[in-house]
């Protein structure tokens, strides 16, 4: 009897923490491409923790800057190197899990001048294993922006 019970607290927890972060479902890539402010394929370059009054964020807020070396653009005035602010998965659950040399498709949005992404958005990695179905329906797109001399 103890060990039913026990089987069925560990399958309830278990059960909870599955659901801890979830998200409504990503709507077609074409709809997103409306809704986003900006949509790119790119690689991730950096991954750096955001400066926080002077110092490396180390505050529960954990927020990194992901820079990426963008290869095409969908929408959005965008850059050859783009930075999209994030916040690191080892703080909210429901976060990305960059890592340097992976290949994304993002779907960002302009928060106060920075460009944002997360777990519930459209945004998602791709490669040559596993192809990106948003890079055929999107099209083609455009190269991104030569960034002006200095």
């Amino acid at each position: 009897m103890r060990l039913a019970t026990l089987a069925a607290i560990v399958i309830m927890y278990a059960a909870r923490l599955a659901h801890a972060c979830s998200c409504v479902p990503p709507r077609p890539a074409k709809v997103e491409l409306e809704r986003a402010d900006a949509v790119f394929h790119g690689t991730v370059v950096s991954i750096e923790p955001v400066e926080s009054a002077g110092a490396a964020s180390t505050s529960p807020e954990g927020r990194l800057a992901v820079t990426f070396e963008v290869a095409r653009v969908w929408k959005g005035d965008i850059t050859k190197k783009l930075v999209v602010s994030s916040i690191s998965p080892h703080v909210g659950m429901c976060e990305i899990d960059f890592a340097v040399g992976e290949e994304w498709v993002i779907y960002g949005t302009d928060k106060d001048g920075k460009l944002h992404t997360g777990l519930c958005t459209r945004s998602h990695r791709t490669d040559k294993k596993k192809p990106s179905a948003d890079l055929k329906v999107l099209g083609a797109g455009k190269p991104p922006k030569v960034p002006a001399a200095p």
